[in-house]
């Protein structure tokens, strides 16, 4: 009589499987940032010939990928918590790790280690994203680095004003208040499109978890549901709008002009450091003062206090002084990679306060002055 009522009441595997632990870790790295993006706790999970598809985000930030398994035990479908993933895919020990979900959770289990968590059948979200028909391909790579220097340059959280950012017709770039930074994109002619902050912010994190590994080619396109970055394994849709793409000043004006200025990019970087580093306020102005083959760097706010310092340089034109933000000019100098930098001035007929651009290898940071 036992037998038939545990028999009656036994609860049905929805899925089970097993999978290498470093996998589980990749996988929990590229879909947590989107799940805080979205704040949508869940991951839905299809497991099927030895292969594992999963889908984080929702209507407007949408993240697929697809991940080998060691061996299926049961095929299925499911929602799983996905955060609590994060902390048991750091301390799982051993090589493999299996996956069983039965009824309403799931249990997970390592070498000598096992956690249970809440689970429930069925998909939450569409596993196949529709590609745009137009789209053009960018070694990831330098997709993944163009999106860090960007977000170092427009990371600049004492500012008022969020940063926008803009990728497409072979660049990317961020604008926030006085600082523009722009960075080539060698292979993207894809039309021009917007990104919110945040949602470059999650581009930036899942490129760099490795969602699509080195050496391959990312493919980027942009349709009426927002901008996607795919690969043959992952697919990543962001909410995006359409953008002209205008950029300021003139490049071309600014690259005919000779007074260049050559500095060491940490003593300048440095130099603004110590002079603001005791000032009150969001984002000090900082003036920076060239003569005759000295830069000197200074700084006050509204209490009176005051840094200085002095900086050897090679410069044999006329005197100019420029007044800049702090916080940009920082962003800026850590944005840029090498031992020196090049500043041009974006100088145009009559123009007073022109633009700093700071020249490198495939980008360009543009300081607009304060008045």
């Amino acid at each position: 009589m036992s037998a038939v009522v545990e028999t009656s009441h036994a609860l049905v595997t929805v899925a089970s499987m097993k999978m290498k632990s470093f996998v589980l870790a990749s996988l929990v790295a590229e879909t947590v940032p989107v799940m805080k993006t979205t704040k949508n706790p869940y991951l839905s999970i299809q497991v099927d010939d030895q292969m594992m598809r999963v889908v984080a985000g929702d209507d407007t930030t949408l993240f697929t990928t697809t991940t080998p398994l060691v061996a299926v035990g049961t095929s299925g479908k499911f929602n799983l918590l996905g955060r609590k993933l994060d902390g048991i895919a750091s301390r799982a020990d051993g090589q493999e790790v299996a996956i069983c979900v039965v009824g309403s959770m799931a249990t997970i289990e390592s070498e000598s280690q096992r956690w249970t968590l809440p689970a429930s059948p069925g998909l939450l979200h569409v596993t196949v994203l529709p590609t745009p028909d137009v789209y053009s391909a960018v070694q990831v790579e330098h997709l993944a680095e163009a999106c860090r220097r960007l977000r170092v340059a427009g990371g600049m959280s004492k500012l008022t004003v969020e940063p926008s950012v803009q990728i497409g017709d072979g660049v990317a770039q961020v604008t926030a208040g006085s600082l523009h930074h722009q960075e080539t994109l060698p292979g993207l002619t894809t039309p021009p499109c917007r990104l919110a902050w945040s949602h470059f912010l999650l581009l930036e994190q899942v490129l760099g978890a490795g969602a699509i590994a080195e050496g391959e080619f990312a493919k980027v396109g942009f349709d009426h549901t927002g901008m996607h970055i795919w690969s043959p394994v992952c697919h990543l849709r962001l909410s995006a709008t359409a953008d002209d793409m205008t950029v300021e000043p003139p490049i071309s004006k600014a690259l005919t002009n000779e007074a260049v200025l050559q500095v060491d990019r940490l003593d300048l970087l440095d130099a603004v450091q110590s002079v603001t580093v005791h000032l009150s306020g969001e984002s000090p102005a900082v003036q920076l003062s060239l003569t005759s083959n000295k830069l000197v760097v200074t700084a006050q706010d509204s209490h009176g206090h005051s840094g200085r310092q002095e900086l050897s340089v090679h410069w044999q034109f006329p005197e100019t002084v420029a007044q800049v933000r702090a916080t940009a000019m920082l962003h800026m100098l850590r944005a840029h990679k090498g031992p020196a930098c090049e500043f041009r001035l974006a100088a145009e007929s009559g123009q007073t306060n022109p633009p700093w651009l700071l020249m490198g290898k495939n980008r360009l940071s543009v300081l607009k002055q304060w008045a």
